[in-house]
This record gives structure tokens, C-alpha cells and sequence, in this order.
């Protein structure tokens, strides 16, 4: 604000300052935690959701990709082993994603043991080999003391079609995933519009 002197002449300026570096940092963290998972750190579905309509409306010569992975026996962990193990074999899982993929690739844990991968400017056929690499790289944990357990997992596989929405590219995944499941775990499968692939 202006301060006059007594002529009424503009010789100096006051100005009240507020340190808001506090509330700054606070909102950033709500806005991470809003957009993130907590167990293991990835994007969580809202973050997904972003990602994949930016995807949806760019245009592609090699189209998108879309690979939806669940961990295999995941249930029996939490179940015999308890929690904190489970939690930690998603953790590892997690880490296993990120070290298959690109800088530009996106994955995001949807919620308890799905995962799903969005790959830009991905032909479904190099789609289908880097679910597979991720399906070939089992991991072990050791939840008892030099025995450790060793776990996989299984991928469906989709090509995006442009303009489509969320819902509809991973039900085709879901069910390429669920024939992936039901052909012994540990595999791969693609959903095209109406037929299922190896």
C-alpha cells in the first residue's frame, strides 16, 4: 500500500507479508496422497483414470496398450501368512513393474493384488511380450527364515481403442486375465474385440 508523506507525495510502500510455505507443502501432500497409493507408493486408480483419457484421445500409428496383471495365490498368502506379508509381496510386485518398463510407460495399482500397465505408442504384439517378460520374472519371499516361498503372476492384455473409455478397455483385459487364470496361472492372454489369444 501506498504511504504519503505530509505534502501528500508517495515516498514509500508498506506491504504485509505471510509465510504460507506450510499450507503449500499441505496441499501438495494431500494432492500426492489423492493421486497415489499408499502400500506401494504407485498411482492409484484417480492418477489412472487421468492418464488413460490424455491416452485415449492421442492419436497413435502403433495404437496403445493395456495390460492388466493380478499376483497369483494372493489370497492364500494374506490368509496363511497373515497381512504384513501380503503387504510386502505387493511391495515387491510393485518393484518388479516399475523395472519392466519405459520412462514413458504408466503403471498403477488399481487395489488389492491388481496392477495395470498403460503402454503408449505400443503395438498389442510388444504388449504381449512385455507382460510376458513381467509373468517370467518370479520373485520369491522369504516369510519364514531361509524358506522362502516363490509367487507369479498372470496379465491380460488389450489394445486401446481410440476415443474409448476406462471401463471398457479393462473389462476386455478382466477377461483375458480371467482366461489367463483359468488356463493354469502364470500366463498371458490378449483380449481382442470379440476373440481371445495366447
Amino acid at each position: 500500500m501506498p504511504l504519503p508523506d505530509e505534502a501528500g507525495k508517495v515516498r514509500y510502500f508498506g506491504a504485509i507479508e505471510r509465510d504460507i510455505t506450510v499450507q503449500r507443502k499441505q496441499t501438495e501432500r494431500l494432492l500426492r496422497l489423492a493421486h497415489r497409493d499408499v502400500l506401494t507408493g504407485l498411482p492409484n486408480r484417480a492418477a489412472l483414470e487421468e492418464k488413460f483419457r490424455s491416452l485415449s484421445i492421442r492419436p497413435s500409428a502403433r495404437g496403445h496398450s493395456l495390460v492388466l496383471l493380478d499376483l497369483d495365490e494372493f489370497k492364500q498368502v494374506n490368509d496363511t501368512y497373515g497381512h504384513l506379508a501380503g503387504d510386502e509381496l505387493l511391495r515387491m510386485f510393485a518393484t518388479l513393474l516399475l523395472s519392466n518398463l519405459r520412462r514413458d510407460d504408466f503403471v498403477a495399482r488399481l487395489g488389492g493384488d491388481e496392477f495395470v500397465i498403460l503402454l503408449p505408442d505400443t503395438l498389442l504384439e510388444d504388449a504381449h511380450q512385455v507382460a510376458q517378460k513381467i509373468v517370467a520374472g518370479s520373485f520369491e519371499l522369504e516369510i519364514k527364515k531361509n524358506n522362502p516361498i516363490q509367487f507369479g503372476s498372470s496379465a491380460g492384455v488389450t489394445a486401446l481403442l481410440f476415443g474409448e473409455g476406462l471401463n471398457s478397455a479393462m473389462a476386455r483385459a478382466d477377461k483375458a486375465l480371467y482366461s489367463a487364470k483359468s488356463g493354469g496361472k502364470g500366463t498371458v492372454k490378449i483380449k481382442l474385440k470379440s476373440a481371445t489369444h495366447e
